[in-house]
């Protein structure tokens, strides 16, 4: 597959991946990996925020 076309997931795809993630994440914290744990929070508040209309404003990076 060429490295231009964008891979799309559905709304519905992309609420199930963000639940896993958020799951993930508060595994993540009450197991002591704090620092693992924010960071796929960020991830996950990314997620949220192009796949339903949050701010798509630059990447911070």
């Amino acid at each position: 597959m060429p490295a231009d076309v964008p891979i799309r997931f559905s709304l519905e795809e992309m609420a199930t991946i963000i639940e896993d993630l958020m799951r993930i994440a508060d595994e993540l914290n009450r197991g002591g990996d704090e620092v693992n744990g924010y960071l796929l929070d960020l991830v996950t508040n990314r997620l949220l925020d192009r796949s339903f209309g949050g701010d798509v404003g630059p990447d911070p990076s």
